[in-house]
């Protein structure tokens, strides 16, 4: 790998660990729970924060599509007074965290207990 290929690289992986923060933060999840709601496994964002592995186009998409909606529904809270936008907002994440988890039970393997993770275009 050339300098050049080592820079893009590195910012790449820049990128996608700033994704991975901006999802912890704007949803208020773990690294566990973000794995799910990209539909990877935690092991997958570790080694995306290590610098070991970027995230998959399809990842990336759907981190975007998440965040699009967490700054979309930002600017309509603002409209709101404070004691209702902090019980919306955790209304909201709790909401977003069930429907992650109801995705992920759909893609269990009822046999052996792995995650099968369908590569659909649900995000």
């Amino acid at each position: 790998m050339d300098e050049e290929e080592s820079t893009m690289a590195q910012e790449r992986n820049q990128r996608h660990v700033g994704l991975l923060d901006a999802l912890n933060v704007r949803f208020s999840m773990n690294d566990r729970e973000v794995a799910d709601l990209l539909m990877t496994k935690k092991g997958i964002v570790c080694d995306v924060r290590g610098g070991r592995r970027d995230l998959t186009f399809q990842q990336e998409l759907r981190a975007y599509s998440h965040l699009g909606y967490a700054w979309a529904r930002a600017a309509m809270l603002k409209l709101l007074p404070d004691e209702v936008q902090e019980n919306l907002l955790e209304l909201d994440n709790a909401r977003t965290k069930a429907g992650v988890e109801e995705l992920k039970d759909a893609g269990q393997d009822k046999t052996s207990g792995s995650q099968k993770y369908k590569s659909g275009p649900a995000m």
